[in-house]
């Protein structure tokens, strides 16, 4: 399964990559005892660079891809994870919208700023959360209707990954894609959405645990 249209078109754009055309691998759960084991069995199907998941302890499980593309979109039920809730005892995690942007670095604090500026990106006790991937490379050829033109070869493009998560409504989420679009140098940005399990920390008990930055040293 790929994350753009069979053609490898985007829009305007043909021949289109994500950072070397990785596919999106499938991984699933067999069981709630799967997740509670792993508790960072994230992402059922996500595009996203292996380095990208799993930082600022952001914990996501995802049975839901929506691509952003003016000819398709696809979407799966999300599972449900009430269950699961009920028997954590130092998190929970909250229905959110994960966004996927890739940005040429011209964008990269531009786009993050914008999205911020809009909608906040808080993560629990934090704002202005967010990750950028290191760089990589982009890939696409412009087609007619494009700015550039029907091109013949193929552009290679710097870039790097913005992903974020926005709790809350799709009023939320259409504020930071507005914001994304607005800041963004592309005609056609790549934006793609995604609904995910994100967790909270239940902090309450929190402060003692010695593997805590606090307890162990560190300055953050």
């Amino acid at each position: 399964m790929r994350d753009v249209a069979i053609d490898g078109s985007y829009g305007n754009l043909k021949d289109f990559g994500n950072f070397g055309g990785q596919d999106g691998l499938l991984r699933t759960a067999k069981d709630l005892n799967d997740i509670k084991k792993a508790l960072c069995l994230c992402h059922a199907f996500l595009p996203m660079p292996p380095t990208g998941a799993y930082h600022y302890c952001q914990l996501r499980v995802s049975k839901h891809l929506l691509v952003t593309h003016s000819k398709s979109n696809r979407r799966v039920s999300m599972v449900d994870l009430s269950d699961l809730n009920s028997e954590l005892k130092t998190c929970k995690f909250v229905a959110s919208w994960l966004v996927w942007v890739e940005l040429a670095n011209r964008d990269d604090e531009r786009v993050r700023q914008a999205v911020t500026d809009a909608v906040g990106l808080e993560y629990g006790p934090f704002e202005g959360v967010a990750f950028e991937s290191g760089e990589g490379v982009q890939f696409f050829r412009p087609k007619k209707g494009s700015k550039l033109g029907d091109r013949s070869e193929t552009i290679e493009m710097p870039a790097r990954v913005l992903t974020f998560t926005v709790a809350g409504d799709t009023a939320m989420l259409a504020s930071a894609v507005e914001a994304i679009r607005h800041a963004h140098s592309y005609e056609e940005p790549v934006i793609m959405v995604q609904q995910v399990w994100a967790s909270r920390a239940d902090l309450s008990g929190d402060r003692e645990n010695p593997n805590r930055w606090w307890n162990r040293g560190f300055d953050v």
